[in-house]
C-alpha cells in the first residue's frame, strides 16, 4: 500500500512516532541527507524509543519542519 503525503498524521493531527522509511517518504530525503542534516542542526533529531536502536520523530516535529520550509521558485530557464 503507498503512503498518502499525509499520513503522517492521524486524522485529528495528533503526535506520534514515524519511523525512518516514513520520515524519508514524507520530506523527499534519503537517510544519509537526514542523518548529516541533523548533525548539522537542520533537521529535528530523532528520539530513542526503548531500549533499543529504535528511534522515531514526532509527526508535529517533522509536520513543523516541513512548514518552515521556504519555497524555492524555478524560473522559466527555456529560452525562445
Amino acid at each position: 500500500m503507498a503512503m498518502r503525503s499525509n499520513d503522517h498524521l492521524d486524522r485529528w493531527g495528533e503526535k506520534r512516532f514515524l519511523r525512518l522509511p516514513e520520515v524519508e517518504f514524507v520530506v523527499g530525503k534519503k537517510r544519509s541527507t537526514i542523518y548529516r542534516d541533523i548533525a548539522a542542526g537542520k533537521f529535528p533529531a530523532p528520539y530513542e524509543l526503548g531500549s533499543s536502536r529504535s528511534v522515531g520523530w514526532l509527526s508535529t516535529e517533522i509536520n513543523a519542519w516541513i512548514l518552515g520550509r521556504s519555497r524555492v521558485q524555478i524560473g522559466n530557464t527555456c529560452k525562445d
